[in-house]
């Protein structure tokens, strides 16, 4: 008698309700077929109570709840976590059908990346690389050339200094001048992360004091408002940004250089603009070589990373590559600077600093800044990263404009 098949485990179906009283486990939202009633939830262990769902490998990413996109859920996502999303097929499949790129628009555009792109080489496919990127928009004149390094920066989204056509095809609808920006949807969400991206030039991960001002400028340049600019990025800093600020003693081999009052999350460039900007002769930034317990400080990495997390001051490290500029970094006479008003070291001097007080230090949040722009608490963003003509279509075939967008 042969032995028994096992009967197969079969993923229950049940509704939110019935999920209620089920103690350390929650719900992870998959989309059914299509000719499902409703979506088949899998019952796995969270780590902590409360945690949010995982993001998954079907896309959802937590966002979706029977294929409805909840921006409610989107709130508590990271600037990594929408990155993460953005890269799951099916994600960018429901961005590109409700930015309505077709087929037609897909080809039209890869007859034009095959134009520009280097060929494949070892593990990298056909690309386009940052200077195929300058040649291509020396021809189609899709940007500003000032503006291309940063294009190109938010469209690489795996952050391997070049594009493959998915990466370039999701950057190219992005930043589409026909692409609709509804709230509250997938062009919303993927839009606003790549609008958010653009301007974090500094590459924080949150958007400083300047990095704010640069945004509402623009958004301000655009609805014909320009006046009062740095009231509304006052007011927006307030509204939506955090702070969080150590005091950093610069010491150099001589002694000590300067303190001053930063915000954890400024990047190395950041801090040495900061020690340029305190000392009487300024070398260059990028011959200012940081440590910090005698780690590097690199350029990019984020103050915040580099300290222990309940750190009021930290001792800095600073040396100059130049021999030449070395001497004219003196050390400062402690006893002498501290008696000044305004001495470096006070966190609300703003001396040398345009009049800025504490809100130098601000930094916003992608959750908070996707939650403003789609609760309609920050508006007009749906006109900033977008290319100044179309790329998706040849002149003869335009295709329809889509539906004007909601404004944001």
């Amino acid at each position: 008698r042969p032995p028994r098949r096992p009967l197969a485990r079969r993923r229950p179906r049940v509704s939110p309700g019935e999920l209620k009283g089920l103690p350390g486990r929650g719900p992870r939202a998959m989309v059914g077929p299509p000719d499902a009633g409703r979506p088949v939830v899998e019952l796995l262990p969270r780590e902590r109570p409360g945690d949010a769902p995982p993001l998954n490998g079907n896309g959802a990413a937590g966002l979706m709840v029977q294929g409805t996109f909840k921006s409610d859920l989107a709130f508590t996502r990271s600037l990594a976590d929408a990155a993460q999303y953005m890269r799951h097929g099916d994600a960018s499949e429901q961005f590109l059908r409700e930015a309505g790129v077709n087929e037609e628009c897909v080809q039209v555009l890869r007859k034009r990346f095959d134009r520009f792109c280097e060929p494949p080489g070892g593990d990298r496919p056909a690309h386009i690389s940052r200077k195929s990127f300058r040649a291509f928009n020396g021809h189609y004149k899709v940007c500003e050339q000032d503006d291309e390094v940063s294009f190109f920066r938010v469209m690489d989204v795996e952050r391997r200094g070049w594009l493959s056509f998915d990466a370039f095809l999701l950057g190219c609808a992005a930043a589409s001048p026909q692409t609709p920006h509804i709230l509250n949807s997938y062009t919303g969400y993927i839009r606003a992360w790549h609008i958010f991206t653009f301007y974090n030039r500094s590459g924080s991960g949150t958007l400083d004091y300047e990095e704010i001002t640069t945004l509402m400028r623009d958004v301000a340049s655009r609805d014909g408002k320009e006046r009062s600019v740095r009231e509304r990025a006052a007011a927006i800093a307030e509204e939506l940004g955090s702070i969080s600020a150590v005091t950093l003693r610069v010491r150099g081999i001589g002694g000590r250089l300067c303190d001053f009052r930063a915000s954890t999350r400024w990047t190395g460039s950041r801090i040495r603009r900061e020690i340029c900007d305190h000392m009487s002769c300024r070398p260059q930034t990028n011959e200012l070589d940081l440590a910090i317990n005698e780690v590097p400080f690199g350029c990019d990495d984020v103050l915040e990373h580099m300290i222990p997390a309940a750190a009021q001051a930290v001792d800095l490290l600073c040396c100059v590559r130049a021999a030449k500029h070395w001497y004219d970094l003196y050390p400062e006479d402690e006893d002498e600077d501290d008696g000044k008003e305004g001495h470096q070291g006070s966190p609300h001097s703003g001396l040398a600093h345009g009049g800025l007080g504490v809100e130098r230090f601000v930094h916003i949040t992608f959750e908070c800044f996707y939650q403003a722009v789609a609760t309609e608490s920050l508006r007009g963003t749906s006109r900033l990263f977008r290319f100044r003509k179309q790329i998706l279509h040849t002149g003869q075939g335009k295709q329809q404009a889509p539906a004007r967008p909601s404004a944001a």
